[in-house]
């Protein structure tokens, strides 16, 4: 079986977390502040933030995905908590799917 590369286009630059990378103290302490203003409610850390920034930056990801998978997630959570959040990818067509499960019935007995 054959694996899938890793996406690394500018090995340099992308192989070190946001905080470790080029831009240095004075700008990151900006971000931060002028993202604390935007978005006073956040609490994701805004390195969480400028990673998923990275990677949509080296892939090309199309971003409308996140916001369903984030959704499916928090769904499955305030349900049942159990189940699983599908992405299925077709060529250049993606799409999610949340499947809730049901509780277990055994296969063989009276319970």
């Amino acid at each position: 079986m054959t694996s899938l590369p890793t996406i690394i286009q500018k090995k340099d630059y992308y192989e070190q977390d946001y905080e470790d990378n080029a831009i240095d103290d004075n700008n990151s302490k900006k971000m931060d502040e002028l993202f604390s203003k935007v978005f006073p409610k956040c609490k994701v850390p805004t390195g969480y933030i400028y990673e998923i920034l990275k990677y949509l930056e080296i892939t090309d990801v199309n971003a409308k995905v996140l916001p369903k998978v984030i959704r499916g997630v928090n769904n499955l959570l305030i349900g049942t908590g159990r189940g699983q959040v599908i992405v299925h990818v077709s060529k250049d067509i993606m799409n999610v799917s949340v499947r809730e499960n049901d509780d277990e019935i055994k296969t063989r007995g009276d319970e």
